[in-house]
């Protein structure tokens, strides 16, 4: 459920197993590790591997009974033990020992086992919603370069982010070094993203090559009320499932049409500062108040900005939202 293999596009997958997982689907965001974990109730004991296997995670099956479960063959002396049985795990693999239950399983049987306890592909088709993205729309007769300074567009995200995507298809390159100003002592304004950085600790991990990248990376998302993970309901299936992150206006007023609260995330220009910190207690006040009515889609809009009102800027405004939820 947490740590679940790669089921999109999965050649020869079993139906079952696949409804599995896209319900389970419905319930959390998978964990993309790098991982490998070995865990127990007291009387089981099993290993996954994330769906990318990024890490090794080996088996050792001795016939005397001991199982060995490490990232290296050997870290478990198994000589004297008699004949040794080894395998590997795979990319989103599972392996289990139950003594109660006739002692080892591979993923297959823990799969097949798991997927059958509940008609997950029946609840999937009654609940799930395939909604469309909708269409792109031509632009507006507005001033297309104020707009773009209004969402905190820059010369430089233009040269090296957004044409190399745009002209190359990919993923705009940089060295990792670093030596423009901190946002705070920059002699211009910087956009509210730049003061955000991630801490993270750098490992060397191959790079993601493009077969992998097909075969377990996605851009769809759902959209909905995501139910207990400690249950299992027909109604947790009951998503908006898009086939991308990424929703053109009809798709937005889909969602306004279905019931969605629709909070202004602008405010007033002459307000200033006082006027964005107030903007951002509203919109988490709100948030809230829809969550409590029942509502499924919060919607965050900027679409009042204009020479009058300043938008608040997404990372603040969602950021807001999101921790008062």
């Amino acid at each position: 459920m947490l740590i679940p293999a790669a089921w999109r596009d999965v050649a020869g997958m079993d139906a079952d197993v696949c409804a599995f997982l896209r319900y389970h689907a419905c319930l959390i965001e998978p964990w993309d590790g790098p991982a490998g974990v070995v865990f127990t109730d007291g009387e089981r004991v099993a290993a996954a591997l994330d769906r990318n296997g990024l890490r090794p995670l080996r088996v050792s099956i001795c016939e005397d009974g001991l199982v060995a479960c490490s990232s290296e063959s050997g870290a478990v002396q198994t000589r004297g033990h008699g004949r040794v049985r080894r395998l590997k795990i795979g990319p989103g693999q599972a392996f289990s020992v139950d003594p109660g239950e006739g002692g080892v399983a591979h993923d297959t049987q823990i799969k097949r086992r798991l997927a059958r306890r509940r008609p997950y592909g029946e609840w999937l088709l009654e609940h799930t919603i395939e909604a469309s993205t909708g269409e792109p729309v031509e632009p507006s007769g507005e001033d297309l370069t104020a707009r773009q300074v209004a969402a905190g567009f820059s010369k430089e995200e233009f040269t090296v982010v957004i044409r190399p995507m745009a002209t190359e298809g990919q993923e705009p390159t940089s060295s990792m070094g670093d030596d423009t100003a901190q946002p705070s002592l920059a002699g211009w304004a910087r956009p509210v993203f730049s003061f955000l950085k991630q801490r993270f600790a750098q490992v060397t991990n191959p790079p993601i090559d493009h077969l992998r990248e097909r075969h377990v990376m996605s851009i769809s998302t759902s959209l909905g009320a995501r139910h207990s993970l400690l249950e299992e309901r027909p109604e947790a299936a009951r998503l908006r499932a898009y086939s991308s992150f990424v929703l053109w206006p009809s798709a937005i007023d889909e969602l306004d049409a279905a019931g969605a609260a629709v909070l202004d995330a602008t405010f007033d220009v002459l307000e200033g500062l006082d006027g964005l910190e107030e903007a951002c207690r509203r919109l988490a006040h709100e948030a809230v108040v829809a969550a409590g009515r029942g509502t499924e889609y919060i919607i965050v809009s900027d679409r009042r900005a204009g020479p009058e009102r300043a938008a608040v800027p997404s990372a603040l405004a969602l950021g807001a939202v999101h921790h008062r939820l």
